[in-house]
């Protein structure tokens, strides 16, 4: 008869235990995300054009804390909301907002939240966890600040100069950028800075993906031999 090999049975269960809970984990945290989404939009301050929320610094947030592919799945739910008629967005809701100038920065959200989560992974795994520096997460959040501005700012061009329904006029590229970035960016930077602030305080405990066996194994007996 073979033998049982015990110690594998308890390390292969421990790991399975830590996947689990992990997923359970995820389920939480990504609607998290999308409510907080849902409640800094409705925190307006009303402009034309484009409205001024707080969405920002949750969106980069998301990616921040929860990595790429949670952090894009928790905008992704949140958009998801609003076009089907949820009143989630600044303005309400309905699939009706896909011609509003504010509709490329709703997606570019989701890109923000998904780049800037793969730039803290890779962050987070070169330090091993421990904390980073807050010009580090900072950096990060700036590109993930221009991420979200190249969709909102195409979109808006591509509205304005291909969409006749979209205010009946035509906007340049200079213009675009007069009506969809300048009068933003400086709000926008220092909730970059917002962001990064909470999240270098709550870098420790991230989000941190789902290990394999062979790296839950020996954190499993570390802790056993501590």
């Amino acid at each position: 008869m073979k033998q049982i090999n015990e110690p594998a049975l308890t390390q292969t269960a421990v790991s399975f235990q830590q996947k689990r809970r992990k997923q359970m984990l995820s389920l939480t945290l990504v609607p998290i995300f999308t409510v907080l989404m849902c409640v800094s939009a409705k925190i307006v301050i009303p402009v034309p054009v484009i409205p001024i929320t707080l969405q920002v610094t949750v969106a980069i947030m998301s990616g921040l804390l929860l990595g790429g592919r949670l952090g894009f799945l928790s905008q992704a739910l949140y958009l998801f909301m609003g076009l089907i008629g949820l009143p989630v967005f600044a303005s309400g809701g309905g699939i009706g907002y896909v011609v509003s100038g504010s509709f490329g920065y709703l997606v570019g959200f989701l890109f923000s939240a998904l780049v800037g989560g793969i730039l803290a992974d890779l962050l987070d795994k070169r330090n091993g966890g421990k904390n980073v520096s807050f010009v580090h997460i900072l950096l990060i959040s700036i590109i993930s600040l221009f991420v979200c501005y190249l969709f909102g700012i195409t979109y808006l061009y591509f509205l304005s100069n291909y969409y006749t329904g979209y205010a009946g006029t035509k906007y340049s590229f200079y213009t675009t950028l007069a009506y969809g970035a300048l009068p933003f960016i400086g709000k926008d930077i220092v909730l970059c800075v917002l962001a990064s602030e909470l999240t270098r305080r709550l870098w420790r405990i991230r989000f941190r993906g789902f290990h394999s066996v062979s790296e839950t194994l020996p954190q499993a007996a570390d802790s056993a031999e501590g």
